[in-house]
């Protein structure tokens, strides 16, 4: 290989995930703080003002670009209409409920000591509206995990959200 953007392509696909990772970070927050930069110095008002800029790092031999920029938007939109959750009574479904785990969880006051607890494991796309979950709890989801205490409770609202009520 004598030509030099070939290499250069060979090498970047040799970087691990976590290197490749690491560094789109890093890129990424560099043109996010020039942008910073650019919007606390600037004088012309489509910047100061209305937060009309981008800012990249590019290299004119690499097949690559990385863009940082911020947009803020005013306007009248119509409300979404959520999907209702199907409906189910206090208790959850069978298919929600996945098992019990022990987790530690912490003392109440400062320095008192914590404890081991079994606690119930709940997925929570398999909830139903209405269903109630007392503490202690983990319900799990792919981006999230909400921990339910000893004493806490939660109730899944008809829109799917968790309205959690600590007993603490």
């Amino acid at each position: 290989m004598t030509d030099g953007s070939k290499g250069a392509r060979h090498a970047a696909s040799a970087i691990d995930a976590i290197t490749l990772e690491v560094l789109r970070n890093a890129l990424e927050a560099t043109a996010q703080e020039m942008g910073g930069v650019l919007k606390l110095t600037a004088f012309s008002p489509n910047i100061k003002e209305r937060m009309d800029a981008s800012c990249a790092i590019f290299d004119p031999e690499a097949p690559i670009e990385i863009v940082g920029f911020g947009a803020t938007a005013i306007g009248k939109v119509d409300t979404p209409e959520l999907p209702a959750l199907a409906s189910g009574g206090a208790m959850p479904p069978p298919a929600a409920q996945i098992g019990t785990r022990q987790v530690f969880f912490e003392g109440e006051a400062v320095g008192e000591r914590g404890g081991w607890s079994a606690a119930r494991i709940l997925l929570r796309d398999k909830l139903l509206a209405g269903n109630a979950i007392e503490g202690p709890a983990v319900i799990e989801e792919v981006s999230a995990t909400t921990v339910l205490y000893p004493g806490d409770r939660a109730r899944v609202l008809g829109n799917g959200a968790l309205l959690v009520e600590c007993g603490r």
